[in-house]
């Protein structure tokens, strides 16, 4: 009989893992070159609320890993021992920080690099009744073969939620030669209550 660690826990299971996990990351812009970032900095400021938690790091559906390992805790592996790290929460995920003193702005403004981490956590996403379904056709236009992340966003133009301008609800990598084309279907789960809906898709191909 299979063990639990030779299916579920294998090296091979956890490489391809960590595989999706960094090509599911999305750069929407490297102003100034500012990408990757130099580990022998002077100072560095982290702050966001999931930055320290562990709970962002697990989906809906999900197991449990023996070997969590928060962003702030990765970030902080790779820099040198002479880089100066100062981190605060700087405002809560779910509601208005009790404290009303904006304390994160003054001390980040001297530091060489900022790391904001946002987002929302699985405890609160959840799932919506009836989708929605968004098609798109990419075509490389550029002289070179590539991969492009073609991103879904949400806009609810009644206002009925708090929500962003922008939200980001799906995307999909995909491989283009240059010249060819392909077609892109997302599905999408609306906010209830939400009957004036924008979709915005984009893709950064030439």
């Amino acid at each position: 009989m299979t063990g639990f660690r030779e299916v579920v826990h294998n090296q091979q299971h956890r490489d391809l893992a960590r595989k999706a996990a960094r090509e599911a990351l999305v750069l929407l812009k490297n102003e100034n070159g500012i990408l990757p970032l130099k580990k022998d900095m002077k100072n560095l400021y982290i702050l966001g609320p999931y930055a320290a938690s562990q709970d962002i790091l697990l989906g809906n559906y999900n197991g449990i890993s023996g070997n969590l390992t928060s962003i702030l805790e990765g970030i902080m592996r790779k820099l040198n021992p002479a880089t100066s790290v100062n981190y605060r929460i700087g405002t809560l995920a779910d509601k208005e920080n009790v404290n009303s003193m904006d304390w994160t702005t003054g001390e980040a403004q001297g530091c060489d690099v900022i790391i904001a981490v946002m987002g929302i956590s699985g405890i609160d996403e959840g799932e919506e009744g009836d989708s929605l379904v968004a098609t798109v056709s990419v075509t490389n236009n550029g002289p070179k073969d590539g991969d492009e992340v073609v991103q879904l966003y949400l806009t609810d133009r009644s206002h009925a939620n708090q929500s962003p301008l922008f939200s980001l609800k799906s995307f999909r990598r995909i491989h283009l030669a240059s010249g060819k084309s392909s077609v892109v279907t997302f599905m999408v789960s609306p906010p209830p209550h939400s009957p004036k809906l924008s979709l915005r898709i984009i893709s950064k191909l030439p």
